[in-house]
């Protein structure tokens, strides 16, 4: 299994062997979170102004690895 991300402008996306996963734009991007909830439940959950996204992985590997990238290629202002 291959996760990888690309970064464009104010977006980026997610890909798991080569699919696209998920794909968010970061200017609005108020801020994310992620826990753990059971054995087998791992959840990434992003904030917009007036919604948000929730994503939910059943391998901790999957989850970790898109936490990984997050930090790694999104910017923080301010």
């Amino acid at each position: 299994m291959e996760i990888t991300c690309k970064r464009q402008y104010e977006q980026i996306k997610f890909y798991i062997d080569g699919q696209l996963h998920l794909h968010l734009k970061l200017i609005d991007l108020i801020g994310f979170q992620s826990w753990i909830h059971g054995e087998k439940e791992y959840f990434i959950e992003y904030y917009y102004p007036g919604t948000k996204i929730t994503t939910v992985y059943g391998e901790k590997e999957k989850w970790s690895k898109v936490l990984c990238l997050l930090d790694n290629n999104i910017t923080v202002i301010g």
